[in-house]
């Protein structure tokens, strides 16, 4: 296999190789582990690898601080891997609010012993879903193949920080993880070399909770099965090749924006499925300040045939016996809506938030704006 592996490598650069072979010297001892996570992601990666108990004998966790919950701020809310570390026993530092870069962060032992120049090549670097970027001054104190991201992608297949409800969004079958070197954040996201990868088929109807989850698992168990192939001396890395690259990048006000012109409505749900967690899906009526943020709906049966009354997308009619309103999509497709949100108001059915409206919107047929329209008014 180890042959197999160098004889891969003949056609990168000599220092390429150096690097690549020096990933199959073996470390001396179990890895001690300094470990950046933030979620649910996060939690599940730290679980399986703190059952591999063979590859480690040192786990530190560090994690983002508490934060204010609430509107008053009376509540804290702890970071979900702060509460798993403590239950296991495992010593926790956090790190500077976000605001606040981590090139100042003031370490001190026993973490502070993973921060030296001499690279200890037992200690290790993990990250994953941590959400910051690791300035050089932390990475630098780490061999070239002792630092690793855990990347919910088949990179280069989605880099970025949202891959998981991209993918979602875009209709792939397949998703996966991949466990890739961490780089200086000049050279750019989840570009690092891959150590390992395992694809994933994306079940269907998977929302991104649900698919986070297999994916964390699956990464989980690939990064162990990494640690131990560093332990026996027989891991090895290959580059991205970045003619394939895509791009997930962090999801804004605008991933969310139905443009009814364009997506259909199996287009809505995927990005419904995809985001909704963090950006529900948005529309807007004309002359009505605020958008409408649509909550819970289903695809209309094309068995049912196209609403008589309904002509071009972004066109809605109420249905008083469903209690429900229904929307032309692109391609003659048509959702059924039941609960929405107007900005800062609270989740209504459609038939309170529809005796809310001016005259216009309760009579027949009216049209959501544009989303163009609500992407210049914002």
């Amino acid at each position: 296999m180890l042959a197999a592996a160098r004889r891969r490598l003949t056609t990168v650069t000599s220092v390429s190789v150096w690097r690549r072979l020096r990933s199959n010297i073996r470390p001396s001892e179990k890895f001690k582990i300094l470990f950046f996570g933030r979620d649910e992601f996060s939690c599940q990666i730290l679980s399986t690898l703190y059952e591999a108990s063979d590859v480690w004998q040192e786990i530190h966790i560090a994690t983002n601080p508490d934060k204010k919950h609430m509107r008053n701020g009376s509540r804290l809310q702890t970071s979900l891997l702060r509460q798993l570390a403590e239950d296991h026993d495992l010593p926790v530092y956090l790190l500077p609010p976000k605001e606040i870069a981590l090139s100042s962060w003031r370490v001190r032992p026993p973490i502070s012993l993973f921060l030296q120049p001499n690279r200890d090549p037992n200690a290790l670097l993990v990250t994953a879903s941590f959400g910051r970027l690791l300035p050089r001054t932390i990475l630098n104190c780490f061999d070239d193949t002792r630092k690793l991201n855990v990347h919910p992608s088949l990179l280069p297949l989605y880099r970025g920080p949202a891959p998981i409800q991209h993918a979602i969004a875009d209709g792939q079958a397949v998703s996966g993880v991949s466990i890739i070197d961490m780089m200086p954040p000049k050279d750019g996201a989840d570009v690092g070399d891959v150590w390992g990868s395992k694809t994933v088929g994306i079940p269907p109807n998977a929302n991104y909770q649900s698919l986070r989850d297999i994916l964390a698992y699956e990464g989980g168990r690939l990064l162990v099965k990494i640690l131990r192939q560093m332990m026996l001396g027989i891991a090895f890395s290959l580059p991205q090749d970045g003619t394939g690259a895509s791009r997930a990048p962090l999801l804004t006000g605008s991933s969310s924006l139905i443009d009814f012109s364009t997506w259909d409505a199996l287009k809505i749900q995927r990005v419904h499925q995809g985001m909704a967690h963090q950006k529900p899906l948005r529309t807007s009526l004309p002359s009505r300040r605020g958008s409408v943020q649509i909550i819970e709906f289903k695809i209309r049966d094309s068995r049912d045939g196209a609403h008589p009354e309904l002509h071009s997308p972004g066109e809605a009619v109420y249905d008083a016996l469903a209690e429900s309103l229904i929307v032309r999509c692109a391609q003659h497709t048509e959702i059924v809506v039941t609960k929405v949100k107007q900005e800062n108001r609270r989740c209504l059915s459609v038939k309170e938030w529809r005796n809310g409206l001016p005259a216009q919107f309760r009579a027949g047929v009216f049209k959501f704006a544009d989303a163009c329209q609500i992407v210049n008014s914002d």
